[in-house]
């Protein structure tokens, strides 16, 4: 009876869990006039130490708009990670100008975190 009590709190757990979906969200946004900047993300990220992410939560997300460059990293519910670069089509891996792009996001999102 005990057994059975215990698997029918896990299994509960584990649903809210699965339907809280993303986890957190936050928005960053600023503007000093002449250039304006936005950021938006949920679920959770792990940064490497060159600015770059090293690990993303199934479904989560990163959307960076700095004045018309924009930036859209998307995790899906399997783990795998696409990203889209001033809204073309959806790689598996930026090239320089989107590195440059995500640098530039994980740079702002660690300078926020940080004044917290």
């Amino acid at each position: 009876m005990k057994k059975l009590q215990i698997l029918t709190i896990a299994l509960s757990l584990s649903v809210l869990a699965l339907g809280c979906g993303r986890g957190g969200h936050t928005i960053i946004s600023s503007s000093d006039g002449q250039n304006t900047t936005k950021i938006e993300y949920g679920g959770q990220m792990a940064f490497n130490t060159d600015n770059s992410i090293s690990a993303m939560s199934p479904r989560s997300y990163l959307k960076y708009q700095h004045n018309d460059q924009t930036l859209e990293v998307n995790c899906d519910s399997y783990g795998k990670v696409a990203y889209q670069v001033n809204n073309t089509a959806s790689v598996d891996s930026l090239d320089e100008d989107g590195k440059q792009l995500l640098t530039q996001a994980v740079k702002e999102i660690l300078k926020t975190k940080q004044k917290r």
